[in-house]
């Protein structure tokens, strides 16, 4: 990872392509300069005393940080402290043990197609994290996908549906065969995650998987 400066408007995203001073990347052709093959980091815009910066993540910070890639430190990038605040109330990761200890009745259905609004990486982690997140933390329920039975009262179409039971571990190599094809619209897949939710909690079933749904009409 490096630090570098930029000509305006030419590689990045978000306020590195707005002809900022510097941005963190990852030197993939290690010329120890930044063009066209490498990658630039993501950083979103926070405000700190009336001053607007760019806030990477912590762990980019702190990398950066440790290997002196930061000297001197530019105004417009957010410090270690700052983004520390900034992702305190943003990034719910950090949380999941706490939700579960307040919410210990907490159950949940982590949504995933394969085609992502904003994240492209082949491995779905953003996805994996949450799913994971809550998993680990002991929710005593959670599945990736509603029910097939469910998307299919919806959405009554030969369509392959995901139909993961619950529980069931998920890692980089197998999700993307757990996430919902993009032949089935998304509002689809949201209202069927809540009728099931409302099914489970109103029966009392938490069976990992079903054949129909559990107040299918006639």
């Amino acid at each position: 990872m490096w630090i570098t400066r930029i000509s305006p408007g030419t590689w990045g995203w978000g306020g590195q392509g707005r002809g900022t001073r510097g941005v963190l990347y990852h030197d993939l052709n290690a010329n120890g300069r930044y063009d066209g093959s490498d990658y630039a980091l993501g950083a979103y815009p926070g405000t700190f005393a009336e001053v607007e910066k760019r806030v990477y993540s912590i762990a980019a910070l702190e990398a950066a940080v440790e290997r002196g890639l930061i000297e001197p430190w530019p105004d417009d990038i957010a410090t270690p402290d700052e983004a520390r605040a900034y992702w305190a109330i943003r990034d719910m990761s950090r949380y999941y043990d706490k939700a579960m200890g307040n919410l210990p009745g907490l159950v949940a259905i982590v949504i995933g197609s394969v085609r992502d609004h904003v994240q492209a990486t082949p491995d779905y982690l953003h996805i994996l994290l949450q799913y994971s997140g809550w998993r680990d933390a002991g929710m005593r329920w959670i599945r990736l996908n509603p029910d097939a039975a469910y998307v299919g009262l919806l959405f009554p179409r030969p369509a392959p549906a995901a139909d993961n039971p619950a529980g069931v571990p998920v890692s980089c190599e197998d999700i993307v065969g757990m996430l919902e094809p993009e032949g089935i619209p998304d509002p689809i897949v949201t209202a069927a995650a809540a009728l099931e939710l409302s099914d489970r909690i109103y029966f009392g079933i938490w069976t990992p998987d079903l054949e129909v749904p559990l107040a299918a009409p006639p």
